[in-house]
Parts: C-alpha cells; sequence; structure tokens
C-alpha cells in the first residue's frame, strides 16, 4: 500500500526525552554498548532479578549497536542501570496453617539510568512502578519477600523504555521502533508501540497500515491468526493516538472485519480520536448492522456523535429506534444530545428518556406514553420490557391491566414477570387477582411469586383474599412465599376460621406464641408439620409441640429424634421430649446418646436430665466413659447428678469433675489426698483448673518439689527419673 507523505502534527503534548545536536552527535559515533545492572530487592535475597540487561540488549540490537559481553573492557558506550525492588506486605484474614507472616502481594520497582559515550556523561533518566495486589494475589500465601510480583512492577515501568527509545530514536530514526515492534515479547511490542503514539512521529503511519493490512510482520498474518493480535492492536492504539488520516481506511476494515473483539474496539477508539469524516459510513454499518460487542457499540455511537453533520444524526436516530443493550443505547442518547438532536415523535421521546434513564420523563407524559410502553412488552430484549411494565404500573392507566396480567403469566424472564406483578399491585384493579393468584401457584422464582402475593395485598377485595387464601397451604413449603402470602392477608385484615388454618397462618409469620396459647387444638396440625418436606418447617413444629407440653406429641417426637433426616430437627425433637417429662421417650433418648452428630448427644443428655428418671442412668454413665466432647460431657455430668446417681459409681475423672462442678473443694481435696502419687499425676490430665491445681498441691506437699506446677509431662517425666513408672489412672479405669 502506498501511502502519501507524512501531514504535520499538531504540537506534540508529551514528555519525552529530548536530545541535544551535540548529545546526538555523540551517539552518531557509537558503534558498541556495554550494559551494566545492579540490583536491590529490599531484603528478597532469593529473588533472582528482572530481565532488564536481556531487554534492553534486544532494544539496543534494533538499532545496529553491538553490545559487548559483561566483562569486555572496550566499547564505546555505556548503560548503566540501578534497579531496586521493595516488596509490600499485606495481610489478609487469618494466616495459612497458623503462620503469622505477611502475605507478599505488591511490590515497587525503581529503575534509574544513565548513558555515557565515549567516556562522557551523556544522558540519564529514571522511573518507578507500584504495582497493587490482583486478586490472584491477595487469596495466595507468598511468605517470603522474593515472592512479591516485582515482575508485574517492573514491566509497568514504561517511561523507562520510552526513554531508552527516544535515545534509539534520536540515533538511528524509525527503523529500530518498528523491528521492536514485531519483537516476540509482547512487553517490548507493547512499549514500541506506546513510545510511537507518545513520540507523535508520523512517519510511522505507513509502517502501521501495513500491520493492520498484513503487509509488515511475518507473512500470513491476518484478522483471524492470533499471531497477528498483538502487533495489529499496538498499531491500531497507535494510529490513534497519532491521530493520522491515513489510518482511516485500514482501521475501517479492521472494525467492519476483524475476528477480535480487542481489534474492533481498538480500531473504533482510534477512529474516533482521528475524527475524520470518512470513518462515517463504517461507523454506522457498526451500530446499525450490531456488532457482538456492548463495548465495540459504545465506542462507535461516541465517535458518530463527536464526528456529527446530518448523515451522523441520522444514524444514531436509527440506531436509538432498535433499542439496543441499554449502555449502547445510553451512549447513543448521549451521542443525540451531543449534537442537539430532539426528538419529535411520543415513540421517540419515549425511546430517548428511557435510553437516557429519565424515568420521571416518561412517567410524565401520562396516557401519551401507554401505547408506546405497551408495545414495548413484546420487544425482543428483555430491559425495556421490564422497564416498560414498571413505568406502566406509575402512570397507573387502566389500560395496561391485561397486557401486564399477560406479561405476569407468559413473559420469559422474571425480571420482567416481577416488574409487571408490582405494577399490578400499583393499579390495584381486581381483574388482575386471577392472574396474580395463579402466578403464586405456578411461578418458577420466588421472587415472582412474592411480588404477586404483595400485589394481591394491594389490590385487596373479595378475589385478591381467595387467591392468598388458596395459597397459603400450597405455598407452605417455601417459607420466603409462605410469609409473604400470610404478610398480604394480615394487611387486608383476614382472620383464619379453622384450627389449621391457624396454626398454617401463625407459623408463617412466626407467631408461635399464639399457636402454644392454642393448645392441644394446635398438636395434630403440629405433628403433621413434623412430615413436612421443609426441615425448618419439622423443626419449628417439634419445637413448638415442646412449648405445648402434650404427651399425645411423644410417639412422633420420638420418631423424630431416631428417624429425622436432619441434625438440626432431630435435636429440636430431642429438647421437645425432655419439657414434655414423659418415661416413654427415655428409650429413644438413650439411643440418641449414642448419635453421630454431637448436638445430638448434648439435646438427648438435657432431656434426659429434665426427665429425671434414674431408668436413663445406666445409659448415661455408659455414654460417660466414652464421650469426649467437652458440652456433651457437661450435659451428662448434669443429667447424672440429677438423676442422684452415686458420685462411687463414677470413673475417676468424671467423679472428679463432679466434685468440682459442685464447688466441693474440701470433698475434692480429700478424695485427692487418698490417691497415689500416679493418680495425682493423672489427675493433672483432667480438663479442669479446680482440679489440676489441687491435685498440683498435693503432690507438691507430698513430693517438695516446686517447680513442675501443673505440666503432666513434667511431673511423669519427673516420676520416672525417681525410678518409679507412670500410669494414667484415668485411663486405666
Amino acid at each position: 500500500m502506498v501511502l502519501p507523505a507524512a501531514p504535520a502534527l499538531a504540537e506534540d503534548q508529551s514528555e519525552l526525552l529530548a536530545l541535544t545536536p551535540t548529545q546526538k552527535q555523540a551517539l552518531a559515533g557509537v558503534k558498541s554498548w556495554k550494559i551494566t545492572v545492579a540490583e536491590g530487592y529490599g531484603g528478597a535475597e532469593e529473588y533472582n532479578g528482572v530481565p532488564i540487561a536481556e531487554d534492553c540488549r534486544r532494544i539496543l540490537e534494533y538499532a545496529g549497536w553491538q553490545v559487548v559481553p559483561a566483562g569486555a573492557t572496550s566499547f564505546d558506550a555505556v548503560l548503566a542501570i540501578d534497579v531496586g525492588g521493595r516488596p509490600h506486605g499485606a495481610y489478609y484474614g487469618q494466616p495459612y496453617a497458623g503462620s503469622g507472616e505477611f502475605s507478599y502481594s505488591g511490590a515497587t520497582v525503581t529503575i534509574d539510568a544513565s548513558v555515557q559515550a565515549h567516556g562522557k556523561p551523556l544522558v540519564s533518566f529514571s522511573t518507578s512502578s507500584y504495582t497493587v495486589p490482583c486478586p490472584s494475589t491477595i487469596f495466595s500465601h507468598t511468605s517470603k519477600p522474593e515472592n512479591a510480583p516485582f515482575s508485574r512492577a517492573y514491566y509497568d515501568c514504561r517511561d523507562f523504555f520510552t526513554q531508552l527509545f527516544s535515545v534509539v530514536h534520536a540515533a538511528r530514526g524509525a527503523e529500530p521502533i518498528e523491528r521492536a515492534m514485531n519483537d516476540s515479547d509482547s512487553d517490548i511490542r507493547g512499549h514500541a508501540f506506546s513510545f510511537v503514539g507518545l513520540v507523535g512521529d508520523r512517519n510511522f503511519t505507513p509502517f502501521l497500515v501495513g500491520l493492520l493490512s498484513g503487509e509488515q510482520g511475518e507473512q500470513g498474518w491476518s484478522f483471524t491468526t492470533s499471531k497477528a493480535r498483538p502487533a495489529m492492536l499496538g498499531a491500531a492504539q497507535a494510529l490513534g493516538d497519532l491521530q493520522d488520516a491515513r489510518g482511516v481506511e485500514p482501521l475501517c476494515t479492521v472494525l467492519l472485519a476483524a475476528e477480535d473483539m480487542d481489534l474492533r474496539l481498538a480500531a473504533a477508539v482510534a477512529l474516533r480520536q482521528i475524527g475524520d469524516p470518512r470513518a462515517l459510513e463504517a461507523l454506522s454499518q457498526a451500530v446499525l448492522v450490531g456488532d457482538e460487542s456492548d463495548d465495540v457499540l459504545q465506542e462507535t455511537a461516541k465517535a458518530l456523535g463527536e464526528l456529527g453533520g446530518a448523515a451522523a444524526t441520522a444514524s444514531l436516530e436509527r440506531a436509538l429506534a432498535m433499542h439496543l443493550e441499554p449502555d449502547v443505547a445510553a451512549a447513543v442518547a448521549e451521542a443525540l444530545g451531543r449534537l442537539d438532536w430532539q426528538p419529535q415523535t411520543d415513540k421517540q421521546k419515549i425511546t430517548y428518556h428511557l435510553a437516557r434513564d429519565d424515568k420521571d420523563a416518561v412517567v410524565q407524559m401520562g396516557r401519551k406514553a401507554v401505547p408506546v410502553l405497551l408495545e414495548n412488552l413484546k420487544l425482543p430484549r428483555w430491559e425495556p420490557r421490564e422497564l416498560s411494565a414498571s413505568l406502566l404500573g406509575d402512570i397507573g392507566d387502566p389500560e395496561a391491566v391485561d397486557p401486564l396480567c399477560a406479561a405476569v403469566l407468559g413473559d420469559d424472564d422474571h425480571d420482567v414477570r416481577t416488574a409487571a406483578a408490582q405494577a399490578l399491585g400499583k393499579l390495584r384493579d381486581r381483574r388482575a387477582a386471577g392472574p396474580l393468584g395463579q402466578t403464586l401457584l405456578t411461578d418458577d422464582h420466588a421472587v415472582v411469586r412474592i411480588a404477586a402475593a404483595e400485589a394481591l395485598g394491594e389490590i385487596s377485595g373479595p378475589e385478591a383474599i381467595a387467591s392468598l387464601q388458596r395459597a397459603l397451604p400450597a405455598t407452605a413449603g417455601d417459607p420466603a412465599t409462605s410469609g409473604a402470602v400470610a404478610d398480604a392477608l394480615g394487611k387486608l385484615h383476614w382472620q383464619p376460621e379453622t384450627s389449621d388454618q391457624r396454626v398454617l397462618y401463625h407459623l408463617v409469620r412466626d407467631e408461635g406464641e399464639e399457636i402454644v396459647r392454642m393448645g392441644a387444638e394446635a398438636v395434630p396440625h403440629l405433628v403433621e408439620g413434623l412430615e413436612h418436606q421443609s426441615w425448618e418447617r419439622r423443626q419449628l413444629s417439634a419445637s413448638l409441640l415442646g412449648k405445648i407440653g402434650d404427651p399425645a406429641a411423644v410417639d412422633p417426637l420420638c420418631a423424630a429424634v431416631l428417624g429425622d433426616d436432619d441434625y438440626d430437627v432431630r435435636v429440636a425433637a430431642a429438647g421437645a421430649l425432655g419439657w414434655i417429662r414423659s418415661s416413654a421417650a427415655l428409650q429413644p433418648l438413650c439411643s440418641a446418646l449414642n448419635d453421630d452428630n454431637s448436638n445430638i448427644r448434648w439435646a438427648a443428655a438435657v432431656a434426659l436430665a429434665r426427665i429425671g428418671d434414674r431408668q436413663a442412668a445406666v445409659a448415661l454413665k455408659a455414654r460417660l466413659e466414652n464421650e469426649t466432647d467437652r458440652k456433651v460431657r457437661k450435659a451428662l455430668l448434669d443429667a447424672v447428678e440429677a438423676l442422684g446417681v452415686s458420685a462411687e459409681d463414677l470413673s475417676y475423672e468424671d467423679r472428679l469433675l463432679l466434685l468440682a462442678r459442685n464447688k466441693d473443694w474440701k470433698g475434692l481435696n480429700a478424695f485427692l489426698a487418698e490417691q497415689t502419687v500416679e493418680r495425682l499425676i493423672a489427675a493433672l490430665k483432667v480438663d479442669n483448673r479446680l482440679v489440676r491445681n489441687t491435685a498440683a498441691y498435693l503432690l507438691i506437699d507430698r513430693t517438695g518439689q516446686t517447680d513442675l506446677g501443673t505440666d503432666h509431662d513434667a511431673w511423669s517425666e519427673w516420676w520416672k527419673a525417681q525410678g518409679q513408672t507412670t500410669s494414667n489412672g484415668i485411663e486405666e479405669e
């Protein structure tokens, strides 16, 4: 492709390294370079360093310079680089594996560089970059400083490479930069493209256009090859930065033909930056035909708005009528506003206001807006259907009732159905009671069912009450929906007529005390609730049966203790049996003492203590011998004590614990005073401070050893050193 000569560029606004004629002349005589790098990473002694020497070598060699080995003594110029890194420690939540170490998920890298030519200082420059934690490092534990993301911070030091390219460009022109734009390393490539955009040299345009059209770079590059993508992306961005109109044609081709979304987006942004009217047709085609990417569509809409003119306005006006994705529609409306466009028809006004999210303006139009909003209920996109349904409710025109009823029953999007139900609630038209009642019973989404219940509560009247009354038992398995139904009935001052209705109504309203006041009348319905599919309902039913205390509930509760598949329900059933205090529950509760779940064992022990039947003593003592859970052991000891079991019948440890829990210090002291040294040492392992302190006191008094305290292991070692054998009296029991 042959391009015309480069036109003049507007005044450069970038802060690039500017070399004087003398400095350029000094570089002209340079043929070889030596690169020296000094690095330090603030405590990250094991970090291998950044690849700055290799990156600089490649860039200098693109200029045709020779880079000599580090130990060479003959060279024309020196690039001296000092790299400093500092890790940032960040602490997120609890450290892994119980360590208190920092997670090094941030880093700062500073680069200071100087150039000497023929033994004389030429130029110096510096830059630094701080990288903040990214999600992948926040949730990973990197406890060593060398694991901080130095590499990521280094590649963000764009200013360093910009200044280095400034030196290369001043000495050797555009060709080395063009070679760097073809580098296999994406970071070097990116730095080169960034430099081109900053330096503002439009002599690069032919090369950049060649990259976009496939005439530069490796043979076979096209819009569909992944190898071409990075260079083409950089070329599009650089052409936008250069604002060279010669890039319009290839950028338009990329916008319309590239398979890669990022390439199309870069082309749209570049065309917007260039601002050439020749891009109008391609931009219009992109926005009207529809790009798969909303980002591309938004950028093309902005570009059309900035280009202006009758043709751009016409394209944007047509795009507005297409009911695009909300963010795209907003960009189209903003572009039209930039062009001082004013909608003419009611449909245009409504579409324009909706795109600008100006719902109040639509509502203020009143009945004039209703026909257009009713049409919108049939649009393919769900967003305008949802918004139109909501606005119809705000306007309050009865003409919308039937279409909204059709939407609440038939729309395939649950957000639209929800908005339609809410709108019907605002309209308060009794014609909607039937469809809303059907929605309550059949819709798959709880949020829609809840909206329907709330709407019926707003509509009132016998039709609404009948729909809600039918839904109350039907939605009992769904706490959120049944709660909304009950609230709506309460709002309509409905009163349940049968005991079944009263129990269900108070259950879903979480009014347990009302059910307890019903007494025996509520028991059959609560027993039925023990079979409900919802574990919450079964748990609540069990708890309320315990509070009522009717013996008729014992057998169903026993079945729940042993057979329910939810441990919360079994815990509630065990607790209820304890409150009813029936000896008929002894066997199931004794069996529950061996449940795998510690909460159920605890609840069974508490229940047996409340019942107070000594027949449970054998099971309680047997469980005590094997129980390891501290909370359950306490409940078992409480139960044993409540049943009046003799302390002599307990194990050594349990007897100690019982004496300690009763704060019987004298009895505990007397009992331990009768024990051997081995048994006193064993008592130091008991999970009770009073027991351990008393045993230690007696050991000190008996042995004269004052420096071992309550340390079981230390006492055991000391006793062995005396030639004695130790035994664990607790385990032997």
